[in-house]
C-alpha cells in the first residue's frame, strides 16, 4: 500500500545478508513495505422500525472473533462464519423477526469532490461468546 509504506532503496537488503533469514516478512520490513492484510468488508442494513441505516463493519476480526486470513483455509472457521451470518439473517423468516443486534455506531463525513456524505461504522462490537 503506497499510503502505508515508506519505501527504501533495494540496497537496504544488504543488511539482511548475515543477520536474518530471507523470509517475505523480513524483506518487506527492510524495504519499508507494509504487507496487505486480509479483512472482511461488510455493510449491515440496520432497521429498528423507525428507520434504516447502512453501517460499514470495521474491526471485523474483533467483531466475529475469527481472523479473516484464516477463514479461507479453515473449514471449521468457515462453518462458524456461516453460522454467525445465518443467525443475523436467518432464511425463511420475515425481517421483523430477525434478531436484535446491540452495537456501537459512529458517524463520519466523507467528501468526494464537491459532494459530502455521512457514513456510519460499527465499531468496538463483538459477537457474544455463546453465539459462536
Amino acid at each position: 500500500c503506497k499510503q502505508c509504506s515508506t519505501l527504501r532503496p533495494i540496497k537496504t537488503l544488504n543488511s539482511l545478508v548475515d543477520k536474518t533469514p530471507w523470509i517475505p516478512s523480513s524483506v518487506a520490513e527492510v524495504l519499508g513495505i507494509v504487507p496487505l492484510q486480509h479483512v472482511f468488508v461488510m455493510t449491515f442494513t440496520l432497521d429498528d422500525g423507525t428507520g434504516v441505516l447502512e453501517a460499514y463493519l470495521m474491526d471485523s476480526d474483533k467483531f466475529f472473533q475469527i481472523p479473516a486470513s484464516e477463514v479461507l483455509i479453515n473449514d471449521g472457521l468457515q462453518q462458524s462464519m456461516d453460522m454467525i451470518l445465518d443467525m443475523f439473517c436467518p432464511s425463511g423468516i420475515k425481517i421483523d423477526a430477525y434478531p436484535w443486534l446491540e452495537c456501537f455506531i459512529k458517524s463520519y463525513n466523507v467528501t468526494s469532490g464537491t459532494e459530502q456524505q455521512i457514513c456510519y461504522q460499527i465499531f468496538d462490537t463483538t459477537v457474544a461468546e455463546d453465539v459462536i
